[in-house]
């Protein structure tokens, strides 16, 4: 396996707690282009393109694994198939994966828990969870200051609760976020109780 070659050459390149997932979307501007139409962040806009999922060392950097050309009905299992695929060659998912809330369904959340894998993703955010959030009394966040972190805004307020997703079984932690140089809360959800508060902030941040 090229992985494993690889890791034994320069084992560094593979030490990291977190593997980040993302989906990229490649533009292609031809007249008769038959590929779906994506949403670019770039462009601010769906064209046709290619959509891609990447998938990071969350300490090196290193690519890990990339499939192209993903059908718009497929891409919300594509997490599912780096697992099969980090599976095949690793033998097992000993990383947390770190991604966006777009890239798969709560139903794939389950799946994950299932298997033992543990996840860092953003929960959407609705409305009345946006309200909840503002409503909680100062006494009840936590004050965490990331000094490890550097970035403008790596002191902020933290909240954290036990929640079910909806049309699963899945209990997960979620972790809302407020006073981050963000106008609204940020939710995270994760299936792993056993990280701290401060190094959950850190794995996502780092992402």
């Amino acid at each position: 396996k090229f992985i494993s070659h690889m890791e034994s050459i320069y084992p560094e390149y593979y030490q990291g707690e977190t593997i980040n997932l993302d989906f990229h979307s490649i533009p292609h501007y031809g007249e008769n282009s038959k590929m779906d139409k994506n949403w670019v962040g770039a462009r601010h806009q769906r064209l046709k393109s290619a959509l891609t999922l990447f998938a990071q060392d969350g300490e090196s950097r290193h690519l890990l694994y990339a499939n192209t050309d993903i059908d718009r009905k497929d891409e919300s299992n594509e997490i599912l198939n780096f697992v099969n695929y980090w599976v095949d060659v690793k033998g097992v998912v000993e990383q947390t994966l770190v991604f966006d809330s777009k890239l798969t369904t709560y139903k794939n959340l389950e799946e994950l828990d299932d298997m033992g894998i543990k996840f860092i993703t953003l929960r959407r955010r609705g409305k009345n969870i946006i309200e909840d959030a503002k409503e909680r009394p100062d006494n009840e966040w936590i004050k965490v200051n990331l000094k490890k972190l550097k970035r403008k805004h790596n002191k902020f307020k933290m909240y954290e609760e036990e929640i079910k997703l909806s049309r699963t079984n899945l209990i997960v932690r979620q972790v809302v976020f407020k006073d981050h140089g963000r106008e609204e809360p940020t939710f995270l959800i994760t299936n792993n109780f056993d990280i701290k508060l401060e190094t959950l902030a850190l794995q996502y941040a780092n992402r």
